[in-house]
């Protein structure tokens, strides 16, 4: 493999490495910011069964306090004009779901009956639905009892799929142009060591020491062409003196 063609690869590689961390690093950042924005409508519409607003953030925990217990069974909180479809239903202190009427029952685990028992704080924690991934939270009620409010996550899957197709793509082209970038500056950066070659070939082909190389510079390559040219000299004056010995 040529030298020229080592630094191209060299130069793709260390671009690709750096487009693959950043690309890893944007779309981490992206799908926090997703789901960040579903645990905020999750906490929006769960507190709609109570009169508090506690803190509620992704891997952390608060409590909805109110004095309205309950309430009655299939009738939720009115949705706001615009907002999202959820799924939700109340869960008893004694575990039993109290289901809305239409609304597909939510699955209740031992985490949620701790839940509606008051052992546990509130959670939110992702769950399958029906084969539908979901982001689920779970909170106590004053008086006993939780609320489940879930939302579907396939808009978030939906659109983590296009970010990923769009970096994915991106790096593809970031890549093709740094091998492209990185073949013109090897090429450009080469160049004095190929006139360095054929220099050196001609003197080998022709005994022609008068071959000289432009040495202009200050960089590593200036340095080789002007040993090289010293080389020649050297040798050259070495030939003079020995011809000069045989004719006297």
């Amino acid at each position: 493999m040529s030298f020229r063609r080592r630094l191209t690869l060299l130069a793709g590689a260390a671009v690709a490495v750096a487009i693959l961390l950043a690309s890893t690093l944007a779309y981490v950042t992206i799908e926090d910011q997703l789901r960040d924005q579903v645990d905020a409508s999750l906490l929006d519409r769960g507190a709609e069964y109570t009169e508090g607003r506690p803190g509620f953030g992704r891997g952390a925990a608060g409590r909805f306090h109110g004095r309205g217990g309950l309430g009655r069974p299939g009738r939720p909180p009115p949705r706001r004009r615009g907002g999202f479809d959820f799924y939700e239903q109340v869960v008893g202190a004694d575990g039993g779901a109290l289901a809305f009427d239409g609304a597909e029952a939510l699955p209740v685990d031992d985490d949620v009956r701790a839940v509606a028992a008051g052992e546990r704080d509130a959670f939110v924690r992702d769950a399958t639905l029906d084969r539908d991934d979901v982001r689920l939270l779970v909170a106590p009620l004053q008086g006993g009892g939780a609320v489940q409010v879930a939302r579907s996550l396939a808009e978030v899957d939906s659109a983590l799929d296009r970010i990923r197709l769009i970096l994915v793509l991106v790096a593809l082209g970031g890549v093709a142009a740094a091998a492209l970038v990185g073949r013109l500056v090897a090429g450009r950066a080469l160049a004095p060591l190929r006139r360095l070659t054929a220099a050196a070939e001609h003197v080998a082909q022709t005994q022609d020491l008068g071959q000289r190389i432009d040495a202009q510079g200050s960089d590593e390559i200036s340095s080789l062409a002007r040993r090289f040219n010293e080389m020649l000299d050297a040798l050259q004056r070495s030939m003079r003196a020995q011809r000069h010995s045989r004719c006297s």
